[in-house]
């Protein structure tokens, strides 16, 4: 068996590893075909520090399990003796993002209250969308479910500059980002338990899974083009039997065995991607190629979803994005940086500009954030949710702005009036043109992603942002691996299945997190400075919970005392009362037993030890009312009383001797 995987981006690189690590492929059976000059796909790696670097940017949690599942397996580029997964974890455990100034408006002031600036009434909305089943969602929008209130509050301005989403995005899309990313919403200011790689993407998740799957013999063909797939002619059976490669001008077909699998790459959101300068601004690029093979397909058969509504010139207005990424060689701007937010370089999170015209988003990286990064040589990178509007100082829309434009306008935004010239003398911006990059929040019904594999599919296997999974979120690495390893477990049958999709939603921790934001609404994160008057509410918050746990030990207390008096448990002096044995009503149903038998076996030794009988003679009398012993007087407690003993033992209790110690 030959497998044969059209696309090295994640998903694809991810998909060679589990058909070795879970299905047993030899590498050397593995083709992958990038049409790029290497791969990566959208986790890419531009420039050097001497032209300027760009980068992609991208969020990461602890959730991604199938992620992290295959890079457990794999060794880090920066230090070999630890796994890409170990990296990951140790980094964020030790420089969490603790952003301080996640929101800025145009004054220069950091916008955060309580509850995220959400109302009662925007809470019940979420809830509402979070709980609606998703197919009544097909084709309908954000903004059907929110007032404009919400839209304003600092809670959406955050999310939406994080995950992406506009108002007239997919309205079932955020029902699953809710559900899936809940835990989040506690941290969605401070940002705390967003996770991001130690060093770009490129270096800690390309390189270390290339470089694997290299050593395992896999064959990586660059800068090869697949145009076409060709179908054999079999009624209701999806067959490949070829693929149809462009490569160096030159136009092969290579052929597919029934017995081999193809594992296809559906679209990219790094499609049509274009890279400016500092003086030139990005070239529009409107190629369609990555999406081209998708169309074909879709066009001849329905079960391959409908392309249409992610791509085309009509949806490039509400999924474009300019990202930007500046290299300098000064720490002017890291410093204003700190002092603006009050966050430590590296670990501020990404700060939004809410009030201009672009929204402009920011984030300085931990430094180094590239391995071989040169020394005196910072990183920080940013991106504008409304690349179509003009700016406030650059009268151009971003998407035709330079580099040079563009960092003028995020230093006039930030108020950099005094470091201005040194900031612009010592960078290099570099400009990214992404008309595509948020296309997966489109309104879509459920047939538009075709699931991993086709209905009807023998050996072809879909990978990427645009197959169906049930649950989990697009835009994200884990939607690529997860969709891999499913397409793969249900073609072949080997190996286990891929983990379920965390869903905060069932997690009770997540749920009382968000929960205490609502219920106790200066808990929300991030916690300044306790002020005088917050440290007074704070005692009084303390009294009043103490005086409601004593009003409710208390209320607690005669609910225990009224419950078994009003049952005749106990009386009115709390004494506990049994019922009494009733001789009278005792039937005797002899049994056979003669009346030495029946004697005998009542107070039959059984081997349990209770109590020393001269311990048991001693204690005085209990029962204030009656005037026999306490050993004759047990009938109280429900015990049958026999009337042929001397020493007043009911039935079922004896004294015999331990022949061991003599008692």
């Amino acid at each position: 068996m030959k497998a044969h995987i059209v696309g090295g981006g994640f998903g694809g690189l991810a998909a060679a590893g589990y058909l070795i690590r879970n299905a047993g492929v030899s590498g050397e059976d593995i083709t992958i075909y990038e049409a790029d000059a290497r791969m990566g796909g959208g986790f890419f790696l531009g420039g050097d520090a001497q032209s300027g670097y760009n980068l992609p940017g991208s969020v990461f949690d602890s959730e991604f399990r199938c992620t992290f599942d295959l890079l457990s397996a794999i060794p880090s580029k920066s230090d070999p003796a630890v796994s890409v997964k170990d990296e990951f974890f140790d980094f964020n455990t030790r420089r969490p993002f603790d952003d301080r100034a996640r929101l800025i408006d145009g004054n220069g002031r950091i916008l955060h209250g309580p509850r995220f600036g959400l109302s009662w009434r925007d809470g019940f909305h979420l809830a509402r969308l979070a709980l609606t089943p998703e197919a009544r969602l097909e084709g309908r929008r954000i903004e059907e479910f929110f007032t404009p209130h919400f839209f304003a509050s600092e809670f959406w301005l955050a999310y939406s500059t994080v995950m992406g989403s506009l108002p007239q995005h997919s309205a079932a899309e955020l029902r699953r980002y809710l559900n899936r990313t809940l835990h989040m919403f506690p941290y969605i200011s401070d940002m705390a338990n967003i996770w991001r790689t130690r060093f770009d993407q490129y270096d800690t998740l390309i390189v270390p899974l290339v470089d694997w799957l290299l050593k395992r013999g896999v064959n990586m063909q660059n800068g090869t083009y697949v145009r076409d797939v060709g179908l054999a002619p079999i009624p209701d059976r999806i067959t490949v039997d070829r693929l149809d490669c462009e490569r160096n001008g030159a136009v092969t077909s290579v052929a597919v065995a029934p017995e081999d699998i193809v594992l296809l790459t559906f679209g990219s959101q790094a499609a049509d991607m274009s890279v400016g300068s500092m003086t030139a601004p990005p070239p529009p690029q409107r190629a369609g190629r990555s999406w081209a093979l998708w169309q074909r397909l879709a066009q001849a058969r329905k079960e391959f979803g409908n392309p249409a509504a992610f791509f085309g010139e009509a949806h490039i207005c509400d999924s474009h994005w300019v990202t930007f990424t500046v290299t300098t060689r000064g720490t002017e701007f890291l410093d204003e940086m700190a002092t603006l937010t009050g966050s430590e370089s590296g670990r501020g999170g990404l700060v939004s500009l809410i009030d201009s015209p672009w929204v402009l988003s920011l984030s300085v990286f931990h430094q180094p954030e590239i391995i071989d990064q040169p020394d005196g040589t910072y990183l920080w990178w940013g991106y504008g949710l409304f690349p179509e509007r003009k700016g406030k100082f650059v009268q151009k829309r971003m998407d035709e702005c330079t580099g040079a434009e563009i960092l003028e306008e995020a230093l006039r935004q930030l108020r950099f009036d005094n470091k201005f010239k040194a900031i612009m003398a010592s960078s290099i911006c570099i400009p990214c043109d992404m008309p595509y990059v948020n296309n997966i929040w489109m309104p879509r019904a459920h047939t538009d992603r075709p699931p991993p594999v086709p209905k009807g599919a023998t050996n072809l296997g879909l990978v990427g942002q645009y197959v169906e999974l049930s649950r989990d979120v697009a835009f994200t690495i884990e939607y690529s691996a997860r969709a891999a390893w499913e397409a793969i477990h249900v073609l072949l049958k080997r190996g286990p299945a891929p983990p379920p999709v965390y869903q905060a939603q069932y997690d009770p921790k997540a749920l009382f997190a968000a929960l205490k934001v609502f219920v106790c609404p200066r808990s929300a994160r991030p916690r300044g400075p306790a002020s005088e008057e917050d440290r007074a509410m704070k005692l009084v918050r303390i009294l009043s919970y103490g005086l409601a746990a004593f009003a409710g030990l208390y209320l607690l207390a005669a609910v225990v005392y009224a419950i078994p008096m009003i049952a005749g448990l106990i009386d009115d002096k709390m004494a506990v009362k049994f019922d009494r044995a009733d001789p009278s009503i005792v039937a005797d149903y002899r049994n056979g037993l003669t009346p030495g038998q029946r004697e005998t076996f009542y107070h039959l030794s059984q081997g349990s030890e209770i109590l020393p009988w001269p311990l048991l003679t001693a204690v005085d009398v209990a029962d204030p009312a009656s005037t026999k012993p306490f050993v004759e007087n047990l009938e109280r407690f429900g015990l049958m009383p026999d009337p042929a003993r001397n020493d007043g033992l009911p039935v079922g209790l004896t004294v015999s001797s331990n022949p061991f110690t003599s008692a």
